[in-house]
């Protein structure tokens, strides 16, 4: 079976009441989710910073027809940020669609749904099922990679990090010559 990921529309942040274990742990282990909305939610699935997931309840409960795996349900409390009423404006008549957390829970490259373990530019990995169940949603604001893709630019982004915090003294030429060399070695679309 074929896994992608995926990093779906960033609608805001974590919110103050969000309860959760180390900021650092990838995934993040968040027993209460709070979503500080700054932006209009335009998919059925949205992420609120790091780790913070929600999605629409008629996706949830596709999910559930179709007995994806690696993923439950929970309530999430969702508040509005403090540009969100320009967002508002843009939107008159309409409401922000419920929401429902949507907790991964499963491996990464076994089940439908799963989060990488550690460091990683797009930690959600859904499988090719769940793909096409998502994109029979709205999801059209959403990044999507194959998993071999996605490993070549976290491999091309660490290097990268990893030379400019060597040579943070660098000049501009050797910035571009090391930039270049990057885009040789992994593509020039997988350069950060």
């Amino acid at each position: 079976m074929k896994f992608f990921r995926v990093e779906p529309q960033l609608v805001g942040t974590l919110g103050d009441d969000t309860i959760h274990e180390g900021w650092t742990d990838r995934p993040m282990r968040i027993s209460k989710l709070q979503i500080e909305m700054d932006f209009w939610p335009q998919d059925d699935l949205v992420e609120a910073s790091t780790d913070g997931y929600a999605g629409t309840h008629r996706l949830a409960e596709a999910i559930k027809k179709n007995r994806l795996t690696g993923v439950e349900f929970d309530q999430v409390d969702v508040i509005e940020g403090d540009q969100f009423w320009l967002e508002k404006d843009e939107h008159p008549g309409q409401t922000v669609p419920e929401l429902l957390w949507f907790k991964f829970t499963g491996k990464a490259g076994v089940d439908d749904f799963g989060l990488i373990q550690g460091p990683g530019i797009f930690p959600l990995v859904v499988s090719e099922r769940a793909l096409v169940l998502l994109k029979s949603f709205s999801f059209k604001n959403c990044e999507i990679k194959t998993l071999e893709e996605a490993q070549v630019s976290d491999m091309a982004a660490n290097e990268w990090r990893e030379f400019c915090r060597e040579c943070p003294d660098s000049t501009e030429e050797q910035r571009t010559r090391k930039r270049q060399e990057i885009e040789f070695k992994y593509g020039a679309e997988n350069v950060p």
